[in-house]
């Protein structure tokens, strides 16, 4: 396999870049840059090419930091896009008669999600370990995560305790998704109607599916995490759900080192398929 023409300047924070056979893909936040590595430059071609897709396409300016085409240059070139409107841009790179790579300039405006947290118990004692201090952390930590990948940033829209006026029991769910459904929806109708997303910290549940061993689980705008979760992994645990929440599904096979890989072995890439969900055009 031919190694990729453009490459992230820092291979070990990709910030949202991608690569798809013969096609990579780079976020850009509107009013952003990224940075890339055009390799194996002497001899490549750079030029913009029209979109053809049915979508508004960014004036995502680019500054290619090296000479004129055919002079003599060390490799990697530098390049520099900046997005400057929500939408598309397209570019190729040629190696005149060997080889070309498309690479897409995915500009995206800044994504708001508004997070209410509901720390709950009940009337027979049951109640979540967890203390309103983790808040702040987590968000921090999912910030990291999808800012940068996906242009989305999340703010608290409230903290607060939430008593359900009943005995939920030790364990919360049950071996079918309409059980599930029933309890959960317990504690989810006392989550916050003006928040993007809700997020219920419980002590234990079971999940049809993951039995006992559940983390989390997502359902539509609603989350319910497990004591089980440690605090350290709760911020990545939670962008996990959240991509849950906007139709991502998990990864095939063992690939950890992706957010939506089944384990939650803690990866935090996104594919380009979440980014799509999860900021889309």
């Amino acid at each position: 396999m031919t190694d990729p023409i453009f490459r992230p300047l820092f291979d070990l924070n990709p910030d949202g870049f991608h690569v798809d056979g013969k096609k990579a893909y780079q976020l850009l936040p509107v009013g952003g840059e990224r940075t890339l590595k055009l390799m194996r430059a002497p001899g490549v071609v750079f030029k913009t090419v029209p979109t053809k897709d049915p979508v508004p396409e960014s004036v995502a300016n680019r500054t290619c930091i090296w000479g004129e085409s055919g002079q003599t240059i060390q490799e990697p070139r530098i390049i520099r896009l900046r997005g400057a409107s929500h939408g598309n841009a397209y570019y190729t790179a040629m190696i005149p008669g060997k080889y070309s790579e498309c690479l897409v300039a995915l500009v995206r405006r800044r994504k708001y999600v508004r997070v209410a947290f509901h720390f709950v118990s009940d009337n027979e004692g049951h109640h979540t370990l967890r203390q309103q201090g983790v808040v702040a952390k987590a968000v921090n930590r999912l910030n990291e995560i999808l800012t940068p990948q996906a242009n989305v940033e999340f703010k608290v829209a409230g903290v607060r305790g939430v008593q359900v006026p009943e005995d939920l029991g030790c364990l919360i769910g049950g071996e079918s998704e309409a059980v599930c459904a029933e309890e959960w929806g317990k504690i989810t109708k006392f989550g916050d109607p003006s928040a993007d997303w809700n997020v219920f910290f419980v002590w234990d549940m079971r999940h049809p599916t993951a039995g006992d061993y559940v983390l989390a689980a997502n359902h539509r705008r609603n989350c319910l995490v497990d004591d089980m979760t440690s605090n350290d992994r709760l911020g990545t645990v939670l962008a996990h759900e959240y991509c849950h929440s906007q139709g991502c599904g998990h990864v095939e096979g063992k690939q950890p080192q992706f957010l939506m890989n089944e384990t939650e072995k803690g990866g935090t890439w996104l594919r380009l398929s979440d980014l799509e969900k999860v900021n889309p055009l």
